[in-house]
């Protein structure tokens, strides 16, 4: 329920507000190195709001598989987005939300089973 609360709010918010999602998304790469610092700490924020508490790398013992997955997941989020934005939203909100989610899905699935014991 969270999650699909938050990449609810994301890709409203991109909508919603076209000209800085184009800037954030598409534009601002490679400006300068403390723009890109700025952008990474964005992204790490967003991965937190994303990743639920029991899936922190400061909270397991599997730390660095279980940042992978975070990394990954905001990494299709993100994919996501940057289509839908340059394509100039031509889905719903609520179907690319869907889209996202499912892609969130697998990742949390995955990072269960590596906190089980059962590697893919």
């Amino acid at each position: 329920m969270r999650l699909r609360a938050a990449l609810t709010l994301y890709f409203t918010r991109l909508k919603q507000h076209p000209k800085p999602a184009r800037v954030f998304l598409l534009e601002i790469s490679g400006i300068s190195p403390a723009v890109d610092a700025v952008k990474l700490d964005g992204l790490r924020v967003f991965s937190d709001i994303l990743v639920p508490p029991a899936l922190d790398p400061k909270r397991s013992d599997r730390g660095a598989a279980a940042s992978l997955l975070s990394v990954g997941m905001v990494g299709a989020v993100i994919s996501i987005a940057l289509r839908w934005v340059s394509k100039q939203y031509p889905q719903a909100v609520e179907e690319v939300v869907a889209i996202a989610a499912s892609f969130c899905r697998v990742a949390l699935t995955e990072a269960d089973h590596r906190e089980d014991g059962h590697l893919s």
